[in-house]
């Protein structure tokens, strides 16, 4: 084996592996302006409709220069308005058979902060504060906009014990550095899983 680094395992399926969630994945998203608080949009049966979120697709975000060398507009397919702080995005998907699931790995297209949530508990960040809410302004940029259009990977198979037979939630609250260049913003999540 090469060096080992976090959230990076290595190793040998011996079965196939499928994706959960892309970015073609239908979503519900709200940007937060007030709310909701806590964590309950991240859970399984949240009311997101009644709360106001709307319909749309997981990969979500905003481009202002779309001309530049690093535009994400070949990426959203949920525009939200320019300048915003944050997104909250719920995307449902299907497991048939938790016990065939073998290995579990989060892929993050991110620009510039992110909190996941696997059925309502936290799974995985970047560039984002350990208590985030809908109010969380980011301090830093984190990824250049290069960056961010490369999948980073996070090793959820810890958390497999998160997945129920039937519908799951993946939430991310997506968050943006709004205090320096607000030219951007993009969330693109790809969940895989190795089955058995």
């Amino acid at each position: 084996f090469p060096t080992q680094l976090t959230n990076i395992s290595y190793g040998v399926s011996s079965g196939q592996t499928t994706k959960l969630v892309d970015a073609n994945s239908p979503a519900e998203y709200i940007v937060p302006l007030g709310g909701p608080n806590g964590t309950g949009w991240t859970e399984q049966g949240f009311d997101a409709n009644a709360a106001g979120f709307s319909s749309g697709f997981a990969a979500i975000g905003y481009e202002t220069v779309p001309k530049s060398g690093t535009s994400f507009s070949g990426e959203i397919l949920t525009q939200i308005p320019e300048g915003n702080h944050a997104v909250f995005v719920r995307i449902p998907f299907q497991v048939d058979d938790i016990a065939a699931v073998e290995q579990l790995t989060l892929g993050m297209k991110f620009d510039n902060g992110f909190v996941a949530y696997l059925n309502g508990v936290k799974v995985a960040q970047g560039n984002a504060p350990d208590n985030a809410d809908w109010a969380t302004f980011l301090d830093s940029a984190g990824p250049s906009d290069g960056e961010a259009l490369e999948y980073v990977d996070f090793n959820l198979t810890g958390s497999v014990d998160l997945l129920v037979e039937g519908e799951n939630i993946l939430a991310v609250h997506g968050l943006n550095y709004i205090a320096g260049d607000i030219s951007d913003m993009l969330i693109s999540p790809q969940m895989r899983a190795a089955i058995a």
